[in-house]
């Protein structure tokens, strides 16, 4: 079953908390009904916000948050959720009291997105359930017919990419804390972006939550001290081959910056390869550091709860 109430609630703060840290900004409250085109009430857990160098104005999603135990978890009721979410997003974009209730929706773009958090409260029982859940998500039925409503964009995430969110944001505090007034940046090539010029922000956008590679920049006094690049791929020296590829695609590489490497989830065969891994990129000053692997929200998530 899946925790109602209290402990529904406190999932929903912490989520937003996480996202916060990477500079998503909630509108409205927690939990609310609101009225949809159909003149029906639906519940939101949270509306959140974050710019994207994707779209003009800031992009709107509506968060789901849920807390549930691993047993209970099965792909019906995914399904599900996804399809009440994607009805959801549909009634609201066109509902004139949404729009009336939140003018801060004038800022923003269309509501196209939804995002399904899921903690997996019995963490014991995670680690095994893991390989489950990707096969659920693999097997979700999807309609790829054209719908005149337009097309909406669900992502969900579990416990994997939440704990990642939260070794990056760890391994950005410790940097930060480590090197006197310099900040890190998140870094958007034109690849990414379609051939956009560069970007440069502090707020990392759900592409980039979803993706294995995340580039950054520390900058002090608007000058790049260092090229970052957050890791969470495969520890295999092909993958490393990959990636310099992809960095010297987006002219990440630069004999005048050293670039320091984040791995996630290193290990004694990891330690095995490491020298040849450091001879992929000799070229460039080069050094490797480890993220923490979490096996829980951090305090610093679960703090929220008594603020």
């Amino acid at each position: 079953m899946e925790d109602q109430g209290v402990l529904g609630t406190i999932w929903n703060k912490e989520a937003t908390r996480l996202l916060s840290l990477f500079g998503w900004n909630t509108i409205g409250d927690y939990d609310m009904d609101v009225q949809g085109k159909d003149d029906k009430q639906y519940g939101i857990d949270t509306l959140i916000t974050f710019k994207t160098p994707l779209k003009n104005n800031k992009q709107i999603a509506i968060l789901e948050a849920k807390r549930y135990e691993t047993k209970n978890f099965n792909k019906s009721l995914l399904q599900g959720w996804i399809e009440r979410l994607d009805k959801k997003l549909i009634e609201l974009r066109n509902s004139e009291k949404f729009q009336e209730r939140f003018p801060d929706l004038s800022e923003c773009s269309t509501l196209d997105m939804g995002i399904i958090a899921i903690w997996f409260h019995d963490t014991r029982n995670y680690y095994h359930f893991h390989s489950k859940f990707i096969e659920i998500l693999q097997n979700i039925s999807v309609s790829g017919r054209t719908r005149k409503v337009g097309m909406n964009k669900i992502f969900v995430i579990d416990n994997h990419k939440i704990l990642r969110l939260c070794s990056m944001h760890q391994s950005i505090e410790a940097y930060e804390s480590d090197n006197d007034d310099s900040k890190i940046f998140f870094y958007y090539p034109p690849i990414l972006i379609e051939d956009k010029p560069i970007v440069r922000e502090q707020v990392l956008t759900i592409e980039f939550i979803f993706s294995d590679i995340v580039l950054a920049e520390a900058r002090k006094d608007k000058v790049t001290v260092e090229n970052i690049v957050f890791y969470f791929g495969k520890l295999e020296i092909p993958c490393f081959h990959q990636l310099k590829s992809l960095l010297t695609l987006c002219s990440f590489l630069d004999t005048d910056k050293p670039l320091l490497l984040y791995i996630y989830q290193e290990d004694d065969e990891f330690r095995k390869i490491e020298p040849d891994i450091k001879r992929i990129f000799e070229n460039v000053s080069f050094r490797i550091k480890s993220m923490d692997n979490l096996f829980d929200l951090p305090g610093y998530i679960k703090d929220i709860v008594h603020e």
